[in-house]
């Protein structure tokens, strides 16, 4: 039986969280395993590679996102990857149950900002420090 694995990449926005999703994917193919990644940011992008966000519709946009990585789940992809801030345990529970009642080993990590390159999509340094805030008050570092 084939192992079947989530990774869940929390941290501030503009860490690298999508970057890291990314090169895993893409690894996992290049290995021959199928892999898919989610985040809730891809609803807010068009067609044409445009980021509109709309505050009004993030609760929408979190709801799609899981919606997919179920189906991905569903459909059995080997690798599975969640790139959302998820600063807080409640934010990623519900991935993280759902995944590992269908048999899916759960990684969970956070990303550090250890570059000098910024985020795509230019947040308020306010809402990063509150990020990081949440964060921090949300590690598990220990059993």
């Amino acid at each position: 039986m084939k192992k079947k694995i989530i990774y869940i990449i929390r941290g501030v926005s503009g860490s690298g969280k999508t970057s890291l999703g990314e090169n895993l994917v893409e690894t996992a193919i290049l290995a021959g395993k199928t892999a898919s990644q989610f985040e809730a940011d891809q609803f807010f992008t068009d067609s044409a590679g445009n980021y509109l966000f709309n505050r009004d519709e993030l609760q929408k946009a979190h709801d799609d996102c899981f919606d997919r990585f179920c189906e991905a789940i569903g459909s059995e992809v080997e690798v599975v990857v969640l790139t959302n801030t998820s600063t807080k345990e409640s934010e990623f529970q519900r991935y993280q149950e759902y995944a590992e009642k269908n048999g899916y080993i759960v990684f969970v990590s956070v990303v550090e900002h250890r570059h000098k390159k910024g985020d795509s999509h230019n947040i308020s340094q306010e809402v990063k420090e509150r990020q990081e805030e949440n964060l921090r008050a949300n590690l598990k570092l220990v059993l």
